[in-house]
């Protein structure tokens, strides 16, 4: 680009750059990047990237500076951005973004539950769906209450002890482990079962050993960590009761950064 000008995937290593300077904390500098891709997709000789550059755009940096309700829309945009293309791989990616991003902002829980099953159906022979069918099964447990994990079995959709049972015997993907650490947090945060001893509440250390991108889901797991520890806290001897405190502080600082 520097040296013949821009090309057409000029606006997607403009998206890629903020994505490093997100990563390395420059958070300035990193949505500054991304608007500029996205003012670039918007002339015609150079949206050929248009789904792509969106989904990376608001999954790695814009998601900290922009309303998350104005994330849905901008992951809805990039789906159809990618139907006219015809690019099934940013199509669902960015399907599955503004789907996870809607249960995160409280979107109706039967809502998320038929979206994440439109999707699964819909995409099941083209990958991506473990995640929605740890979030659908989320979805199930906090509407429906927790015995409903055990309770509801359909053979068209598996379970979420077979996803995670498929992810440690195949090549185990990090961010499904993540994500269902964060999840059974969450739940067992919302249902008052954080005595269980098999419980990680570690999720910022686990996202720094992973060196996994910061995104909104990830970041509601910190959030879920913090509270976590401070319930503990108020549970626990002297000892222990200083260093959750310490853990939870630590949380609180880090998301000041995004507040």
């Amino acid at each position: 680009t520097m040296e013949n000008g821009l090309s057409p995937m000029a606006p997607m290593a403009f998206a890629f750059y903020g994505e490093v300077l997100a990563a390395d904390g420059n958070l300035v500098d990193a949505c500054r990047l991304g608007r500029l891709a996205l003012k670039l997709i918007g002339k015609e000789s150079l949206s050929a990237q248009k789904s792509g550059v969106i989904l990376v755009v608001y999954t790695t940096t814009l998601w900290a500076s922009e309303p998350l309700q104005a994330v849905i829309e901008a992951h809805q945009l990039g789906q159809k951005a990618g139907q006219q293309r015809g690019d099934y791989t940013y199509i669902g990616y960015n399907w599955h973004m503004s789907v996870v991003t809607a249960f995160i902002v409280g979107q109706d829980l039967n809502r998320v539950k038929w979206n994440a099953r439109a999707f699964v159906t819909e995409i099941r022979h083209k990958g991506h769906v473990d995640s929605m069918i740890l979030l659908y099964w989320q979805a199930v447990a906090l509407s429906e209450g927790l015995q409903a994990l055990e309770e509801e079995r359909n053979e068209e959709f598996s379970c979420e002890a077979d996803v995670l049972t498929k992810n440690d015997q195949n090549i185990k993907s990090v961010f499904i482990d993540l994500l269902s650490k964060i999840l059974k947090l969450i739940r067992k945060y919302l249902f008052n079962q954080l005595a269980d001893d098999a419980l990680d509440i570690n999720i910022s250390a686990c996202i720094a050993e992973k060196k996994e991108t910061l995104r909104p889901i990830l970041l509601m797991g910190i959030f879920f960590e913090g509270l976590a520890c401070f319930k503990l806290a108020r549970q626990s001897t002297d000892k222990k009761r200083a260093t959750l405190l310490q853990q939870g502080e630590s949380v609180v600082a880090r998301m000041r950064v995004y507040n």
